[in-house]
């Protein structure tokens, strides 16, 4: 038995008009769906590339605070400061303490959406401005009974809070 193989176009005839808007057609579609695709995949990619990056910020400035309020031998929670010229609340919660054997007076803040070490001589003379998280929409400092420092950061979606009880302090 022999096989027969059917071609769909004879030898001598080429593509109709019609054939070829139909096949272009089908094509368009096909990339206009790969494309939007593609872009809805970035843009997911990038919210969550953004939210684990802000995640991971807060938490090592949650880290990095809680390290530095365990070890202290003073502190302070003066509370909110009042607004600036501008009528926004350049440090809305902020926190002084000071290391043992240190003569420095250290604070944390928030200035914009910065987490802000700063570093004070006693005589009131400034020493150094460390930034140690970016994209920062709130930070807030609560003394707790029995003298625990609540911390509380966040930044983007992510929210975390920590309390450290300070370990020198008198």
């Amino acid at each position: 038995m022999r096989h027969k193989v059917i071609f769909l176009f004879k030898e001598d005839e080429g593509l109709t008009l019609l054939e070829i808007v139909v096949s272009m057609a089908v094509f368009s579609l096909l990339a206009l769906a790969l494309s939007t695709l593609f872009t809805v995949g970035l843009r997911h990619w990038e919210g969550s590339t953004a939210r684990t990056e802000a995640s991971q910020g807060a938490r090592a400035a949650l880290d990095h605070m809680l390290e530095e309020l365990r070890y202290a031998e003073e502190v302070e929670i003066p509370g909110e400061v009042p607004e600036d010229l501008s009528g926004e609340i350049f440090k809305e919660s902020i926190i002084r303490y000071q290391l043992p054997g240190d003569s420095l007076n250290n604070y944390f803040y928030r200035d914009g959406g910065e987490i802000v070490k700063e570093e004070y001589q006693k005589n009131g003379e400034f020493n150094s401005h460390q930034k140690i998280a970016l994209n920062v929409s709130r930070l807030s400092f609560v003394e707790k009974e029995g003298g625990t420092v609540e911390v509380k950061v966040e930044a983007g979606e992510v929210g975390l809070k920590s309390a450290v009880a300070p370990r020198n302090t008198p």
